[in-house]
């Protein structure tokens, strides 16, 4: 009797079973890249076809208005970071000093005063001297009024006279406070001439309290950030309009929109997006007051986008 052979097993070995699991991964990896690839080159309606006109731009603006948005919190961000930082130079200027100077524009005296500063100086007991800036630019009964209106706080309101500089003396310890672009560096300059010697003297820049028409007609915002049209809107609402059209060569306009899209024409301002081609206009129509050649002011309890204006030749 012969001997029986033995039945070969149908059992995969694990070799090979590992070996298809894995040919069939990658076969699976392999279809899903070539379904994405051809998905891709499928062509597909944008989806600002789909929608109007008026659903474009009201689109637009809600993504201008966002941007904006993250821009004024990343600008709230960055001051607040400041702000302990220019207290430090505040306390540190107060400590040094016999006589504290907060140098303020004579424009809008309000909207460049720092609250915080002043009670520092205050609290410790410091006298507090508020030199009234840019004078020459403003009229003088309106220079008038804010020396009264200032000096009902007790505090000393003078101008960058002779005279009125006469009163710090030669041995007194200054320091110098004011907004960026206030002239606190002329101020310290007219006070040496006058003394014929440089005082002992420290000089802290400090920050504005917050935006106003009159701070970005005297330079000290950019316009990246902010809602600027607002501002030259409020502009055209108080200006000689005429004026204005004569002065950059452009038509007759109503509003700041008008006014913005004469000036990208007459100074061929092109850009992908009209928000940074507003921005621009605004910059080169902004220029005649950083210039001096529109003046402006505010008058004691004017709103503070109340300003009036008038033109130099």
């Amino acid at each position: 009797m012969g001997i029986k052979k033995k039945r070969q097993s149908k059992r995969l070995t694990t070799r090979k079973r590992e070996g298809m699991l894995k040919r069939a991964r990658a076969n699976e990896r392999k279809k899903r890249r070539m379904d994405r690839k051809m998905q891709a080159k499928v062509e597909r309606i944008p989806p600002s076809v789909l929608r109007t006109d008026e659903e474009n731009m009201q689109y637009a603006e809600i993504k201008r208005m966002a941007k904006l948005r993250k821009m004024e919190y990343d600008e709230a961000l960055r001051n607040s970071e400041k702000k302990e930082a220019y207290l430090d130079g505040i306390l540190r200027l107060v400590s040094k000093s016999d006589v504290v100077i907060e140098v303020i524009d004579a424009r809008d005296p309000d909207s460049s005063r720092n609250s915080e500063a002043e009670k520092i100086v205050s609290e410790h007991g410091k006298k507090l001297i508020m030199v009234l800036n840019y004078t020459q630019y403003v009229p003088r009964e309106v220079v008038d009024e804010w020396k009264v209106h200032l000096k009902r706080d007790g505090n000393d309101c003078i101008e960058v006279t002779e005279e009125d500089m006469r009163q710090i003396g030669k041995e007194t310890r200054i320091g110098i406070f004011g907004n960026p672009g206030s002239g606190k560096n002329f101020v310290l300059r007219g006070i040496s001439r006058i003394l014929e010697e440089k005082p002992n003297s420290v000089v802290v820049s400090v920050p504005l309290s917050k935006v106003t028409l009159s701070s970005i007609l005297r330079g000290c915002h950019g316009l990246m950030g902010i809602a600027f049209r607002d501002y030259i809107e409020a502009i055209v609402k108080r200006i000689d309009r005429g004026e204005v059209s004569l002065r950059h060569g452009i038509p007759e306009f109503s509003n700041a929109e008008e006014l913005l899209e004469s000036i990208c024409d007459v100074h061929g301002i092109r850009d992908e997006s009209r928000s940074v081609c507003y921005m621009k206009a605004s910059e080169r129509f902004l220029e005649d007051f950083l210039r001096h050649k529109i003046l402006f002011w505010r008058r004691v309890y004017s709103d503070e986008n109340d300003l009036s204006f008038a033109f130099c030749q």
